[in-house]
């Protein structure tokens, strides 16, 4: 799940998937450098840099994967939450410590971002798909 989906209340941005490559090496090297990472075309926490460095993500409240936006959705959840599993394809968190790279972060400004917990039951929904 290394897409990203930026969104503001109701609306959502165009899906950012893996295949992205707006980077290119310069900035990847930067960023890795700055975010104390190794960050990858396609991860989403360098797609997300990128975007920050244009100055592309100030009219965004938040990020999410496809799969984390689809679950808050459905769910009626207020904020983003993700697995480890989908933080970890971005790029910005330490599966083996468990926690976020707070430095990675440094690199992407927003007033809402998502929260990592693990094996957690999100919400219940009835719709029927």
């Amino acid at each position: 799940m290394h897409s990203v989906l930026l969104g503001r209340g109701q609306q959502i941005s165009p899906l950012i998937t893996w295949q992205d490559h707006r980077c290119g090496e310069a900035a990847l090297k930067r960023f890795s450098q700055k975010a104390q990472v190794i960050l990858r075309e396609g991860f989403g926490g360098a797609t997300l840099a990128r975007l920050a460095e244009a100055g592309q993500l100030a009219q965004w409240e938040f990020a999410a994967t496809i799969g984390d936006y689809l679950v808050q959705t459905l769910t009626g959840n207020d904020v983003v939450v993700t697995d480890p599993t989908h933080a970890a394809s971005w790029g910005l968190y330490d599966n083996a410590a468990g926690r976020v790279e707070r430095d990675g972060f440094s690199l992407i400004t927003f007033r809402r971002f998502y929260r990592v917990e693990p094996g957690k039951i999100l919400g219940v929904t009835n719709v029927i798909c």
